[in-house]
Parts: C-alpha cells; structure tokens; sequence
C-alpha cells in the first residue's frame, strides 16, 4: 500500500490523504468521508484503505473545514461548504480515474453530508457508516448533548477530539434550513451499515429513513455501537463495504 498527502484547491486548501494499491491497475476508487469532529486520517479509513489496496483499489480521504488539518476555520464551517467540498473532490476522482468503479464510504455526519449531496454523486455508489441521517436532532441530542435555547444562549459551544473547535448556533440553523433526508431523493447503489447497539445515531431514525428509501441496503451489526471498536466489528465494516464494492 501507498499513502499519500496531497491538497486540492477550491476556496481554501482541502488536505486530502490517498491510500493507493503497489500496482498502476487501479480497480476502483472510494472517497472516505469522516464525521463530525473526525479527520481524513481515522482507524477506520485507515483500515479500509489497506484492505482496498489488496484489492488493487484506491481511497481518498479529506477533511472538511475546521476539521483534521484543514485550514479553515469555524466561519467556513457550513453545509453548503462540506457539500462542495465533497462535490470537489468526486470531480478529481472524475477528472483522474474516469475508468474506475467509484464509490463514497462515509461515516456518520459525512454520511448525512453525502445524502444531500447525492444528486452531484450520481455515478458513485454510496457505502454509508451510522449515517447522521437527523443530523439537526442528533448534534443537539447526543453530540453536544445541549438544549437547543441553551446553544442559542451560549452562542457557540467549545467541541471536539483532537482538534477543538467553538462551534457556532448559526451552524444548528445551517443544519435545521436543510431538506429532511427522508425528503431527499437517492438514485444511487447505496448500503447502509449500523449497529444496533448505536446510542449517537439512534437504529430507529435510520430504520425510518430506510422506509422512505426502500432500494437502500440495510446491514444492521447486532451489538456494534456508533463507533464499532469492539473487537472484529471495524474489519467486518471492511468486509461488508468490499463486498458490496466489487459484487
């Protein structure tokens, strides 16, 4: 396996990480998508990047704004932002690998990031982990673990893992003034994968947006939380998103 750092431009620099067989031959190439407050670099893009490229397949991983070792800052912090720089990077997956089987394996808020942009992702398959598919009630809920009327107050609320971020109410308001993804219409190849156990991502609200989609794949993990490190559970991810990639 290869790995490589690299950055793309759009408004602001985007830091990308690829993950690339030994061989020339690359058989598909799947963008990795991270949640909120992760990174382009997380043991679980990690893990599927090398067990792509025994497969003679490619993943390429970014960081949205304010996130990883991006650049940007809160202020940059939008959906439309993360939709575009999501939309930016497929392009350079078009634009360099126009052969390739193409794919987005995207966890939790960057599944719900590749739910609304799923009409600019017309000719990826979608791999879904724990999708935030109720992202407004789940940032609120079980991320921040706030009252709404409380945020507002406060103005911003102090969060994240290694890099920390002051995230500001007008991001809840960026999230509430988006399309429900029940609503949002999905015409790709599309697995989700979630565990039952998930205490983020409620199964219920994936279940119901399930419902709504019924061509979407459905892999219910009997006893994975919303993180899937209990031991074996990360290389069944991997096992049942390659399966799904070349099946």
């Amino acid at each position: 396996m290869k790995t490589e750092k690299f950055s793309l431009y759009r408004n602001y620099e985007i830091k990308c990480l690829s993950f690339f067989p030994e061989t020339e031959n690359v058989t598909s190439v799947t963008v990795g998508v991270h949640g909120f407050a992760g990174d382009k670099d997380s043991s679980m893009l990690r893990k599927l990047g090398k067990k792509l490229s025994e497969m003679g397949g490619a993943l390429i991983c970014f960081d949205f704004p304010c996130h990883g070792e991006s650049p940007a800052g809160e202020d940059l912090l939008t959906v439309q932002n993360c939709i575009d720089d999501l939309s930016f990077v497929a392009d350079h997956v078009r634009k360099n690998y126009p052969h390739a089987k193409k794919n987005i394996f995207a966890t939790s808020f960057g599944g719900y990031i590749s739910l609304l942009a799923s009409e600019k992702l017309y000719d990826f398959d979608f791999i879904l982990r724990a999708p935030a598919v109720t992202m407004p009630v789940i940032l609120l809920e079980t991320v921040l673990k706030t009252e709404r009327a409380t945020f507002e107050a406060l103005g911003t609320v102090r969060c994240g893992f290694e890099r920390k971020m002051d995230l500001p109410f007008s991001f809840l308001l960026d999230l509430e003034a988006q399309i429900d993804t029940k609503e949002k219409p999905l015409d790709v190849r599309s697995l989700i994968i979630h565990g039952t156990l998930d205490t983020v991502v409620p199964p219920s609200h994936v279940l119901e947006y399930c419902s709504a989609h019924p061509k979407v794949r459905l892999h219910l993990m009997e006893g994975a939380d919303h993180r899937f490190k209990n031991a074996g559970e990360l290389d069944c991810i991997c096992d049942t998103a390659i399966d799904f990639i070349y099946h």
